[in-house]
């Protein structure tokens, strides 16, 4: 899979396992036909409540409509979903089944080698390591920051999802990146895993009756394996926690280079990040005539963006301006957080005896974005 930014147009391939898994569960039946279809996911608001459907009957005079509400977990941390709770029930299940050679022979071996292998396994997975390395990405700007990423196969694909993450999430290209923690404990634990492991074996290969309950033990093991890759699994079991679907999310016209076009007009920049790699060649004169227009628009735009930051407007998520100052709202219709304040206080006068300040550029203030703009 590819990770492409909507804003800068960057491409990386994927490397992360979560965020394959992401993409191949989100890819379902109803998306592998036809042309190109376009998903959009927003990640919910860390601090965001959900209702809790386990209320019980005395929450019923809260304010909330008798339910009571509990945080969403943040990203990064799994729900447990139908396949966890299969995992346990499986474990319980071998657990029991080791115990009857132990129960009607006195053979209490297979129940020490089903124990010794879960406590094992369990721990080995559970590493701190494995846990840094699943989620290692930078967090979004809470105040500020948003960026719209967009999973895809590439191109022949019908199928890509973009993740809107508005102030909340993490980073999916550092996702893709699949960065390393190396920690010195990890090899310590590995290395005494192996030498468990081993004892393990050698105590299997010294059983020599009851062997079939340790043969069913191993098997069903194996099937809760497989049944656990294979399973569709939701993005809040991956660790994505995504706002529900609206009317629009899903874009999907007849042609491909027409649900490029709505979804640029969607979400700006997510059309021009997909193009090159759906379209790679020449484009009709109409079609280079409505992007180079798309692009004209996107530069415009981060153009406004970074004079308005030079001559110090800032946005309301930074500030909160005062309810005596006026605030005068720049709203692009499909980006809410391009939202500026200024104060409408007038500039102070300065005495006409001090004469100007002139300007005198560094190598600093020559290479500053303002100067090669103004320039």
């Amino acid at each position: 899979a590819y990770v492409v930014n909507a804003r800068s147009g960057y491409t990386r391939e994927n490397a992360s396992w979560v965020l394959g898994r992401l993409l191949r569960d989100r890819e379902t039946r109803k998306f592998k036909g036809g042309a190109l279809t376009i998903a959009f996911y927003r990640t919910a608001q860390d601090n965001d409540l959900d209702p809790d459907p386990d209320a019980d009957a005395d929450s019923k005079s809260l304010e909330d409509g008798g339910r009571r509400k509990r945080p969403r977990p943040r990203t990064g941390v799994p729900s447990r979903d139908w396949v966890y709770w299969c995992g346990v029930a499986v474990i319980v299940a071998q657990l029991a089944i080791a115990v009857i050679p132990g129960a009607l022979n006195g053979n209490w071996v297979v129940l020490i080698v089903t124990v010794g292998g879960t406590t094992l396994a369990l721990t080995g997975a559970g590493l701190g390591q494995w846990r840094d390395e699943k989620y290692a990405a930078r967090r979004v700007d809470p105040r500020r920051g948003r960026e719209a990423v967009v999973l895809t196969r590439g191109n022949g694909s019908t199928f890509a999802m973009v993740v809107v993450s508005d102030r909340a999430g993490i980073r999916l290209e550092d996702l893709a990146a699949a960065r390393s923690k190396r920690r010195t404990t990890t090899s310590v634990a590995t290395a005494a895993h192996a030498l468990l492991w081993l004892a393990l074996l050698l105590t299997v290969e010294g059983l020599d009756s009851d062997t079939w309950y340790l043969l069913a033990v191993g098997g069903l093991g194996m099937v809760q394996n497989v049944v656990a890759a294979g399973a569709t699994r939701s993005a809040a079991a991956l660790g994505f926690h995504f706002e529900e679907s609206v009317e629009g999310d899903f874009i999907k016209e007849h042609k491909v280079m027409q649900t490029l076009m709505k979804a640029e007009e969607r979400e700006p920049g997510v059309g021009l990040a997909l193009l090159p790699i759906f379209f790679p060649g020449e484009l009709w004169p109409d079609e280079q005539e409505y992007w180079d227009k798309k692009r004209k628009e996107k530069a415009e735009a981060e153009a406004a963006k970074r004079a308005l930051r030079k001559q110090g407007v800032v946005k309301t998520e930074e500030k909160k301006v005062s309810p005596k100052e006026g605030e005068v709202a720049l709203r692009r219709r499909n980006d809410p957080v391009v939202t500026v304040a200024e104060s409408v206080r007038p500039p102070p006068v300065l005495p006409s005896s001090i004469p100007p300040r002139r300007r005198q550029d560094t190598s600093s203030t020559m290479m500053s974005d303002d100067s090669l703009m103004r320039r």
